[in-house]
């Protein structure tokens, strides 16, 4: 790369300004090792050619996405942490339920559904025949629009699902060969919309929200950016599931640890303090599939 060459920092700024896709609070040396991968795969000789590129290609940012946003995911990702969520951590919002009461869940960064879909399974589980009496709402949101019409679709090749119970298997899915499709009373439960977690408006009033392994792409400030949205999303006594790489929260005094292995952590709001959902537009753009 010359020394005349772009700098990360331009480049950055160029893709904030063109379209608006703000990668300034990632960290850096892992944005510019994704960065120089996509520029490698292109042939490019460094940052300035790849600013030219992206100009001229309306495509690319759909590729810029999937080599920077990386979306690794499967069914029931960490089994130890999805039961501790199944035991501990649900029964203290789902058992408070009345017949007829409302379940709203986030799945932030939700990439191809895998996850928004084992938290449907899980669900379903609790409340067994009587899913039906419940108004049960599973948000699921991602950046990359390819990988929501995955999610949207719900069809996966039956490898995804080796963490899948064999009994839940035959519950949840259908099809046969090499592909499995979610089962539609499942899919009905999900609400697939695209948005960006760090510029876009949070949900609100959400008793579970579920963000693992996307926090560890951001430098400290934006992720304290971040929390402080779930922290507005999340109702009082709501659920917080983060990914064991994440933090633990030590700092952060709204959030009661369930299970701090597992970055389980409940939301304890302070008494009478504002929740403020007046100030956070809300996002327009989730719609039912």
């Amino acid at each position: 790369m010359s020394v005349t060459d772009a700098t990360l920092q331009e480049l950055l700024e160029e893709l904030a300004k063109v379209r608006a896709l703000d990668f300034r609070g990632y960290k850096p040396a892992s944005l510019q090792r994704r960065l120089r991968k996509r520029i490698a795969q292109l042939n490019l000789g460094g940052y300035r050619e790849y600013i030219e590129y992206f100009r001229d290609n309306a495509g690319e940012i759909n590729h810029l996405l999937s080599v920077v946003l990386i979306n690794v995911t499967e069914f029931f990702r960490d089994p130890a942490a999805w039961e501790v969520l199944r035991r501990e951590a649900l029964p203290q919002v789902l058992n408070r339920m009345q017949r007829g009461g409302t379940f709203r869940a986030w799945c932030a960064g939700c990439a191809s559904g895998e996850e928004v879909y084992s938290l449907a399974m899980l669900v379903a589980e609790h409340f067994g025949p009587h899913l039906g009496e419940f108004d049960i709402k599973l948000y699921a949101s991602d950046h990359d629009e390819e990988a929501l019409a995955v999610a949207r679709r719900g069809e996966y090749p039956v490898e995804r699902l080796r963490r899948v119970p064999p009994e839940w298997q035959e519950k949840y899915f259908s099809g046969s060969g090499s592909m499995r499709r979610v089962e539609r009373e499942l899919r009905r439960l999900a609400i697939f919309g695209r948005s960006n977690l760090v510029s876009d408006a949070p949900i609100s009033h959400i008793q579970l929200l579920v963000c693992r392994n996307v926090l560890i792409y951001f430098d400290i400030p934006l992720q304290h950016q971040v929390i402080d949205k779930f922290r507005y999303a999340l109702e009082d006594g709501g659920i917080l599931f983060l990914g064991k790489s994440e933090s633990q929260l030590r700092d952060l005094t709204s959030f009661h640890p369930i299970n701090t292995k597992w970055r389980i952590f409940q939301c304890m709001k302070d008494n009478g303090a504002s929740r403020r959902e007046d100030k956070i537009p809300q996002p327009d753009n989730l719609e039912l599939d």
